[in-house]
């Protein structure tokens, strides 16, 4: 909540447990017995690199992990939906996603060839500017290196946004292509590198 935020910085720890990173502390968002969502920095070099977390037990042993600059990867939504890339169209706020299959109450439908959405992910690369590693964003980000946005076999033929919007979150916002009816893979392309493969975004003409 607001009261783990002091002056902009992200929180490096919670409930008193923390991660690091050869041994810098880095922002932890969640904690529970068995899971901890942490951000490895921007400028944690890339290559191999020792995590370990502490809490009132005192430090783990540090494992070895290997960090590396792009390693990009879609956000999905929770099961039994985690097939679907959690997006959202900008222009009613739907979520793009078969209709009544997030519940009873929930604005989800396919997305419209032509239409924009927003796709989320993590692992994109740097910005320019770059991001200030640790402090809360003050505004959108955009990548350095471009991006391409399949749908199936099907490029978007724009991508008018993508870049950081929060700390750690990657928002692109893409024109759905002519593509035909059904679940359509997603796979977001920078340099190199590309999203996970069995990502979809349902499409349906007229939805």
């Amino acid at each position: 909540n607001s009261a783990d935020f002091t002056q902009g910085n992200l929180p490096t720890a919670l409930d008193g447990t923390g991660v690091s990173v050869n041994g810098t502390p880095m922002a932890v968002s969640y904690v529970s017995p068995t899971q901890i969502n942490a951000l490895i920095y921007s400028n944690v070099t890339s290559g191999p690199a020792y995590v370990s977390v502490t809490n009132a037990q005192g430090s783990s042993i540090p494992l070895l992990v290997n960090v590396q600059t792009l390693f990009p990867g879609l956000f999905t939504f929770s099961p039994p939906n985690n097939k679907y890339a959690a997006a959202v169209a900008v222009s009613d706020g739907a979520y793009i996603a078969p209709s009544g299959s997030l519940g009873a109450g929930v604005n989800a439908r396919p997305a419209k060839p032509g239409e924009i959405i927003e796709l989320y992910g993590t692992g994109f690369g740097p910005t320019n500017p770059p991001d200030t590693p640790g402090i809360l964003l003050s505004g959108p980000l955009p990548l350095v290196s471009s991006v391409q946005v399949v749908f199936g076999s099907t490029p978007s033929p724009s991508v008018p946004f993508g870049g950081l919007t929060a700390s750690g979150l990657y928002q692109f916002n893409v024109v759905v292509p002519n593509v035909s009816d059904g679940d359509q893979q997603v796979v977001v392309k920078i340099s190199n590198s590309a999203s996970q493969s069995n990502v979809y975004v349902p499409v349906k003409a007229g939805s």
